[in-house]
């Protein structure tokens, strides 16, 4: 019997003939290649620009970027790629280890990194400043008996985020993705 509206219908269920791991993980590679150049341009202060990539990658991948290429280049924003053998380095650029392979965003000249790390050296200085007077705050009894649990929480919260955020900076500033 047809349920008479769609709110009484059974929730629908996935047939399992149409999954295909080897597709998914597939379009994890391609989706994590996408994130990982749109964070590279973000710390590049880039905005939303175009750019040429540079792939160090196996054979297989270099067919995948091809083949979807299209999808790249407009979810992306990566006007090309140049493909050239694993453990090859680029310099000067910034990468990031994406699966097996490893995306390099070439810049202009090294002292367009020295720019960039004098940059995040600005930025790991705030860092550490916001952390100190908030690790003091937390380290206060007064604070902790006193304030409201949430508060308390936030604040344990955003401590935790900004040593993620010093450990990325620090890496960046000692080398880590530039070279």
């Amino acid at each position: 019997m047809e349920p008479k509206s769609i709110m009484e219908a059974p929730y629908p269920q996935a047939d399992e003939r149409f999954f295909d791991e080897e597709a998914e993980q597939k379009m994890r590679f391609l989706m994590e290649l996408v994130e990982k150049v749109r964070a590279l341009r973000h710390e590049l202060g880039w905005g939303s620009a175009k750019i040429e990539i540079i792939l160090a990658c196996d054979e297989q991948t270099r067919e995948l970027v091809e083949d979807n290429f299209w999808w790249l280049e407009n979810v992306g924003r990566i006007s090309g790629v140049k493909f050239i053998p694993l453990g090859e380095k680029v310099s000067p650029a910034v990468s990031e280890l994406v699966g097996s392979a490893e995306v390099f965003i070439p810049l202009d000249s090294p002292a367009e990194i020295e720019k960039l790390k004098e940059r995040w050296r600005k930025q790991l200085v705030k860092v550490e400043e916001e952390l100190a007077r908030l690790q003091a705050r937390i380290s206060n009894p007064e604070f902790v008996e006193k304030a409201p649990a949430e508060i308390v929480e936030r604040t344990k919260e955003r401590i935790s985020e900004l040593v993620k955020q010093q450990e990325h900076l620090k890496s960046l500033v000692g080398g880590g993705k530039c070279e």
